[in-house]
């Protein structure tokens, strides 16, 4: 019997560098309607939008998107998704970010299919493209993993990883995409483990997973997604529509 999966998109409405960037519009959409509208055309279960923002809330409701409150003190999409799972009782959860408009629903019906095929081994696992370029690897905006050789993750950074001594070799480097998948049993130890200090510097979440001993495994993919965090991404973004 294959496991049930929930999708959850994790959404606020606050954000540093692009203040309310769910609500959005980009081409006549709003950010968060763009992902959810390509979550629940995946070989998904059911998806759900998880906000501690009432006028998130409200706007979700407009395009029938079905959403959970949630507190506003969570400091992760992870930690968020752990209140969810406490109401929601399924074998994995896929945190889907908000603020990925054009998250390839082929992407998300690989991960399904890498979960059925890999649940008994696996506790926590996230994605990483192939097509990172000498660009992606310089730019801290852009998370680089290493694994071993059989896809287990050693390190996520925002810094140039590996470092190459000879010069940057392309097909080495992995490019972090931010979706996660968990098990009930890993999402429910998250926020009893406390953040870890590497995950305080690095601010990347599932370096809490790697600082308590507990194996990230990593789905590698040729697809492409990108999330969008400032107001030039999200020009981008609008001429991407334009062009579609």
């Amino acid at each position: 019997m294959k496991p049930s999966i929930l999708g959850i998109i994790p959404v606020r409405l606050n954000s540093s560098r692009l203040p309310r960037k769910a609500l959005a519009d980009i081409g006549g959409k709003s950010m968060i309607q763009r992902v959810w509208e390509q979550a629940i055309q995946s070989k998904i279960d059911e998806v759900i939008i998880a906000t501690d923002s009432r006028e998130i809330a409200v706007h979700c409701g407009k395009f029938q998107g079905r959403v959970e409150m949630t507190d506003s003190t969570h400091l992760s999409g992870t930690c968020r998704c752990t209140e969810i799972a406490e109401r929601f009782s399924y074998d994995f959860y896929i945190n889907i970010q908000g603020d990925e408009p054009f998250i390839p629903v082929g992407l998300l019906n690989q991960v399904v299919d890498w979960i059925w095929s890999s649940y008994a081994d696996l506790q926590v696992g996230t994605v990483a493209s192939t097509r990172c370029t000498k660009e992606d690897w310089l730019n801290p905006n852009v998370v680089k993993a290493v694994t071993t050789a059989d896809g287990v993750a050693l390190y996520f950074s925002r810094s140039p990883l590996p470092y190459f001594r000879e010069g940057y070799q392309p097909g080495v480097v992995l490019k972090h995409l931010g979706l996660y998948i968990y098990n009930n049993i890993s999402l429910a130890r998250y926020s009893l483990l406390g953040e870890g200090l590497l995950e305080r510097h690095e601010k990347l979440e599932q370096l809490r997973w790697l600082e308590n001993g507990i194996p990230v495994r990593i789905m590698r993919t040729s697809f492409e997604s990108f999330g969008i965090d400032t107001p030039e991404e999200l020009l981008e973004a609008c001429k991407k529509v334009l062009l579609i």
